[in-house]
C-alpha cells in the first residue's frame, strides 16, 4: 500500500511543488515507518496497525473517481490533503504496545502536529510558494469540518470541502462496519446506541431486507403476466429514467460560472 501511495504522488500529481513536499514527507525515515504502522484512530475507524495508511490510500482512490465530475477542483491539493490530513497521528497515537494517546497528542492534537510537519518540510525546500503552503495548512486545519469537531477553521475552498466530505464518508462507513463487527452476531437488527462515533443505534440488516424483497418479487412474477402493454411501457420508461446519470447541482453551477467568464 505504501508503494502504491508513492506511485500516486509520482504519477498523478502535476504540480512540482506539491509533489516534492509530499514525497519529502512520505520518504523521510523520521516519518515513513510510523506512517505505515499507525492506526487511523484509537477506536472509531480503521483502528488497527496500518489502519492510517489503508484509510489514506482508500481516500486517494475515492478522490480519483470523483475528480472527473469536478474539473474545477485541483486534484493535487486534494490528494495532498487526503494524504496529510491525519499524518500527525503518527505522533498523536501510541501504537507499539497498545493504542492510546501520547502526551503530545493530548496537549497538541494531530491537526496541529500535521501542520507543523508540513511547515518544517516547506522551510527545507528553497522558494516553496507561500500560497501553496497556506492552501495545505487550511485543508489540514479544516478537515474535521466544524469548530465543535475540533477544527479551528471550517472548509473555505473547494479542495478543503472535498477532503472533509471524503474523509467523513470513509471514516463513518468503516466505523459502521467496525461497530457491527465488534458487537458480533445477535438477534437484534440494531447495534447498541453506546458508541462514540454515531451516538445512536444503527440498523444492520438492510441487505437481508433487500434479499427478502427480491424473493417476494420472484414469487409474484407469475401473477403479473397479464399486465397491459401500457403498464409495461411505463415500467420501461421508469427504468430508463433511473439509469440517467445524476448531476451535482453544485458542480453544474460552478461549471456554468466558469464558462460564463469573459
Amino acid at each position: 500500500m505504501y508503494q502504491t501511495l508513492l506511485k500516486i504522488c509520482r504519477e498523478d500529481m502535476q504540480n512540482p511543488w506539491v509533489k516534492q513536499i509530499l514525497l519529502d514527507i512520505l520518504q523521510d525515515p523520521q516519518y515513513s515507518g510510523g506512517f505505515q504502522r499507525a492506526p487511523a484512530a484509537k477506536v472509531n475507524h480503521h483502528a488497527w496497525v496500518g489502519g492510517l495508511l489503508e484509510h489514506v490510500l482508500g481516500l486517494c482512490q475515492l478522490a480519483k473517481s470523483v475528480f472527473p465530475h469536478y474539473p474545477m477542483i485541483n486534484p493535487d491539493l486534494v490528494l495532498a490533503g487526503l494524504i496529510l490530513h491525519d499524518f500527525g497521528k503518527i505522533e498523536e497515537l501510541e501504537s507499539e504496545r497498545s493504542f492510546d494517546y501520547t502526551d503530545k497528542g493530548r496537549l497538541i492534537g494531530h491537526l496541529i502536529i500535521s501542520v507543523e510537519i508540513v511547515i518544517r518540510k516547506a522551510a527545507q525546500i528553497p522558494d516553496f510558494p507561500e500560497k501553496i503552503l497556506h492552501h495545505l495548512e487550511h485543508i489540514l486545519l479544516s478537515h474535521h469540518g466544524r469548530l465543535d469537531y475540533g477544527s479551528p477553521k471550517r472548509p473555505k475552498t473547494l479542495e478543503a470541502l472535498l477532503v472533509h466530505h471524503l474523509d467523513d464518508m470513509d471514516s463513518k462507513i468503516q466505523g459502521f462496519l467496525d461497530l457491527v463487527q465488534r458487537e458480533g452476531e445477535n438477534d437484534s437488527a440494531w447495534t447498541s446506541h453506546n458508541n462514540r462515533l454515531f451516538e445512536r443505534p444503527l440498523y444492520k440488516r438492510t441487505l437481508s431486507d433487500l434479499a427478502e424483497s427480491l424473493g417476494g418479487a420472484k414469487a409474484g412474477t407469475s401473477s403479473s403476466s397479464g399486465a397491459s402493454a401500457s403498464d409495461s411501457q411505463t415500467r420501461a420508461n421508469s427504468k430508463a429514467e433511473a439509469k440517467k446519470p445524476l448531476t451535482s447541482s453544485l458542480g453544474e453551477a460552478l461549471q456554468k460560472s466558469l464558462n460564463s467568464k469573459p
